[in-house]
């Protein structure tokens, strides 16, 4: 079975922690990257094997293995075979190799050529590569054919036909004509036989591409159990040797799985920098710069949080040029809102409107926060002039209403400072009418009638004492 490789996913919550990923091909790789698309029995050898996972002496010890059986079936089973037709040969081989080398289960992850001959176990892929390793030490015109989630192998007739080959059961030579492979083949690998004219579905793959499919199939195996930092190498090895655009994208969907893996255990700049160098080598920043502006907003804004604002500064300068002008703006007026937040507690009242005033003109604080801040910090300074003035309210009252008519225009008229300096007024004419109700009550109405002439010398326009004002006037000149 083919696996396909993970498309980009989002981790939030792993605890795993992966070191020494692996970015570069292996040497084995590095060198077989020259070689051609159809290649000889011991490249199909050596690199099915590389591709299992072996390398170094252990490598070679497979692959001399591996060319020991090859070497005895030809000295020993092949010269039975001399009389018959390719496709005698071809048949007879798919149940010898059955018969003696795959002697195991079909299991669908099994790909591993090094397994396959260590127990017996195969997949269609490391069962396709057997059979075409040996068909071709046979001197058959064999080649791979794949589709979306299955390979198998085909021979050239010399009539110029081509028939299928089923590998992953001895009953496989031409299925298509077997009525009992079709039900063996369907229980056995839960896939159904695709007619050879079905070309939308199957295409035909060269050594290289079969040799890929190994590596597929490992890369999705590591993805699907998590271990996507294991996943790296493997789809750097598959590209270096068969550089095809689905192997470059593969490789990059790699490397930004196991990005979203660091950007998950919040190991953000770990993962920039892996992925920014990477990308840029190997010319992929046009597709990571979605992933490469999230990891750089995520830790600005943990930096943030952490209120550790020079930080923040500092590692979006680094990382400036990776980031659309549009981000970057917004991420440095996010570290300017929450330097001015802070301010708030920490300066004078005076220190902290100048400075927020300043960032306000340079750019850096959008007006609706500066606004927020400013309208904070004029409320908060009329609240502490009640706390100074003490008990003398009504005068208290009127100093901030003189307090807020003395801001700047464009903060006089805020919202918040509007509703501000209505409350306080509000409030002293209450407190005013409050006095002056006292007065009538005890029959002082002269000194009831100063307090309100002034109080409305001051607010000629207050409803509540204008009222008074008529009331005290009745009770002075009362109608006849």
């Amino acid at each position: 079975m083919i696996r396909k490789t993970a498309a980009l996913f989002l981790l939030f919550s792993l605890t795993l922690f992966a070191e020494n990923v692996r970015v570069e091909p292996l040497e084995f790789w590095q060198s077989a990257s020259v070689w051609p698309d159809k290649l000889t029995v011991d490249q199909l050898i050596s690199a099915s094997l590389a591709a299992s996972g072996q390398e170094g002496d252990s490598l070679l010890a497979y692959s001399r293995r591996f060319r020991g059986l090859l070497d005895d079936f030809t000295a020993s089973e092949l010269p039975l075979w001399k009389d018959f037709t390719d496709r005698e040969k071809g048949e007879e081989l798919l149940l010898w190799l059955h018969r003696e080398i795959m002697t195991g289960q079909y299991h669908a992850d099994q790909t591993r050529i090094d397994t396959l001959l260590n127990r017996g176990d195969y997949n269609c892929v490391s069962s396709a590569l057997v059979y075409l390793i040996f068909s071709r030490a046979a001197g058959l015109d064999t080649a791979g054919e794949e589709t979306t989630d299955h390979a198998f192998c085909t021979l050239m007739d010399p009539s110029g036909g081509k028939i299928d080959i089923e590998t992953t059961t001895p009953m496989g030579f031409d299925p298509g004509t077997k009525k009992e492979f079709t039900q063996s083949f369907t229980g056995r690998t839960g896939f159904t036989y695709v007619a050879p004219g079905n070309y939308r579905q199957r295409k035909p793959a060269s050594d290289k591409d079969m040799i890929t499919l190994v590596l597929q199939n490992r890369i999705a195996l590591s993805q699907r159990r998590m271990n996507y930092e294991s996943a790296v190498g493997p789809a750097v090895d598959r590209y270096f040797f068969s550089p095809t655009e689905t192997n470059r994208r593969d490789m990059n969907d790699a490397f930004r799985n196991y990005v979203s893996l660091l950007n998950g255990q919040e190991r953000f700049e770990e993962a920039l920098d892996f992925l920014v160098p990477l990308s840029r080598e190997m010319n992929l920043l046009g597709n990571n710069g979605d992933l490469i502006t999230i990891l750089i907003e995520n830790q600005t804004y943990t930096l943030i949080n952490r209120n550790a604002l020079e930080r923040a500064s500092d590692f979006l300068e680094i990382w400036k040029g990776e980031l659309p002008s549009l981000t970057y703006d917004k991420l440095i007026r996010q570290i300017n809102e929450k330097r001015a937040e802070i301010s708030l507690n920490e300066q004078s009242y005076p220190e902290a409107l100048s400075l927020i005033r300043d960032m306000r003109d340079g750019g850096g604080l959008g007006t609706a926060k500066s606004n927020e801040l400013i309208t904070w910090l004029h409320q908060n300074q009329a609240m502490g002039m009640i706390k100074e003035r003490g008990a003398d309210r009504e005068e208290t009252y009127w100093g901030i209403l003189a307090f807020f008519d003395g801001l700047p225009e464009d903060e006089r008229n805020l919202p918040g400072i509007r509703d501000h300096r209505e409350r306080y007024r509000q409030n002293w004419a209450v407190l005013i009418h409050n006095r002056f109700a006292d007065l009538v009550n005890r029959g002082k109405y002269e000194e009831a009638g100063s307090l309100l002439d002034q109080a409305l010398g001051r607010d000629s326009a207050q409803q509540v004492l204008k009222k008074d004002r008529a009331y005290l006037d009745r009770i002075l000149s009362p109608s006849p």
